[in-house]
């Protein structure tokens, strides 16, 4: 096959596959496909009414619009833990609905192809759990965002039998941080507004090098996977800023240490360390970050300073919350001949 041919089969693959934010639930996981996904947050307070319907906690203030907070378990039949300020919500959009999923945590986004995913095997009808996918023992369940709404309404006069005020955090300290969150959300409301010009609104993962916080395009992501240092072997004679090499899944994957690359200061091991796997055919990588954040939608006319002299690994900055943060130029990292490894 010459490599014309080649390069077709790989675009042709790739047409196959579909990114994922998988998250967890009460010991189980499931994702949900990132087309529908608006931002990741962290839990900001919540305002219960007299009585909601069956899967829903209640409302919340989100950039002046008011979105219903949702909780599966009961749509799945499974207990509902406590929540905690450390939980989050996975903001979605469904033919311009709006909803958000609770979540105990985000664990990873992966990419699946539509050939590996099984039905749901209970056959149960109108169930929003669309399929089933099996990544590395582990069984994750395929939430279908549309068929959820449809669930939604059919449950709206079906009362929930869960007082949320009892499993919400209630405490002084708890209240402070979610009523922080909610206000923040109130001020900021330029950074977001949904726009059917899909082309000025990208989706980015915010991670951690040391004190500082990054942002970098979704669209470059395969996944992000936890690792330590004794998943990576050294490779000889390379440059300080190359951790060595590591195999997922089979794949090895060359991890560049993100934090050493560019401010020769390199990654600690420490529980929230976390590697991300960078997509594409040409080049097996994987970022090495103190931890990975949230997921955040930005409008490309919310960047600031992208004209003046910034360093070549970054593509521009933008403001939020009187902090100014970054965002890579990621194509300029991969391609940096630093990077090469020649023996």
């Amino acid at each position: 096959m010459n490599n014309k041919n080649t390069l077709t089969v790989l675009k042709n693959d790739e047409l196959n596959y579909d990114s994922y934010i998988v998250f967890c639930l009460n010991s189980h996981k499931y994702a949900i496909n990132i087309q529908h996904v608006i931002e990741v947050v962290n839990i900001p307070y919540i305002t219960m009414p007299v009585a909601s319907p069956k899967g829903v906690i209640g409302m919340f203030d989100y950039n002046g619009m008011i979105i219903k907070a949702i909780d599966l378990c009961p749509l799945i039949g499974i207990p509902t833990n406590k929540f905690s300020v450390n939980n989050q919500l996975i903001i979605f959009v469904v033919d311009g609905n709006f909803g958000a999923i609770h979540t105990e945590y985000i664990e990873n986004i992966i990419r699946i192809n539509r050939l590996d995913l099984s039905p749901f095997p209970f056959g149960i009808e109108n169930s929003f759990i669309s399929s089933v996918y099996k990544n590395d023992d582990v069984f994750i369940n395929i939430i279908d965002v549309v068929s959820l709404e449809k669930t939604l309404e059919n449950n709206k006069s079906v009362k929930s039998e869960i007082d949320y005020s009892v499993y919400l955090p209630s405490d002084e300290n708890s209240l402070k941080i979610l009523n922080d969150r909610t206000n923040q959300f109130k001020e900021n409301n330029d950074v977001f507004a949904f726009s059917i010009n899909q082309h000025t609104v990208n989706q980015y993962i915010m991670f951690d090098l040391g004190c500082h916080s990054y942002f970098m395009d979704i669209k470059y992501v395969k996944e992000f996977v936890s690792i330590n240092s004794e998943s990576i072997t050294p490779l000889p004679y390379t440059k300080k800023f190359i951790k060595g090499l590591v195999s997922i899944r089979g794949e090895f994957l060359v991890v560049l240490d993100l934090k050493c690359f560019l401010n020769d200061e390199c990654v600690k091991n420490s529980e929230t360390a976390k590697i991300i796997v960078i997509k594409g055919n040409d080049y097996n990588i994987a970022f090495l970050v103190d931890d990975i954040k949230y997921i955040k939608t930005l409008k490309q006319q919310s960047f600031v300073n992208s004209d003046k002299n910034l360093s070549s690994f970054i593509l521009a900055e933008f403001e939020e919350n009187n902090t100014l943060y970054s965002i890579l130029n990621v194509e300029k990292i991969i391609n940096d001949e630093s990077l090469y490894i020649n023996y």
